[in-house]
């Protein structure tokens, strides 16, 4: 994917990248655009007022995706609803 993947009234956030399996800096959140998952400074998304893809437990920023994205998002965990999650699964096994 190159390019702009927004509509010609929508703006991208500067420094935005696509989603490259890295995992994400503090300040990085995944926002939506034009059907992909995109990575950019969160308060550059802000500026632009970017849908940031939300944590489908707490709506915080999700900083993982569910594996099926962006078709199912009941998967999508912010870092603490992760662990949380992790734990709990640990436990259950255990």
């Amino acid at each position: 994917m190159s390019g702009n993947v927004l509509g010609p009234d929508q703006a991208l956030p500067n420094g935005w990248r696509e989603d490259e399996g890295r995992e994400l800096q503090p300040n990085e959140v995944f926002f939506f655009a034009g059907g992909f998952a995109l990575v950019a400074d969160k308060y550059e998304c802000e500026k632009v007022q970017a849908f940031v893809v939300p944590c489908s437990v707490c709506n915080k920023p999700a900083q993982e995706l569910d594996h099926l994205f962006p078709y199912f998002w009941d998967q999508n965990y912010c870092d603490k609803c992760s662990a949380k999650l992790r734990a709990q699964a640990k436990k259950s096994h255990a």
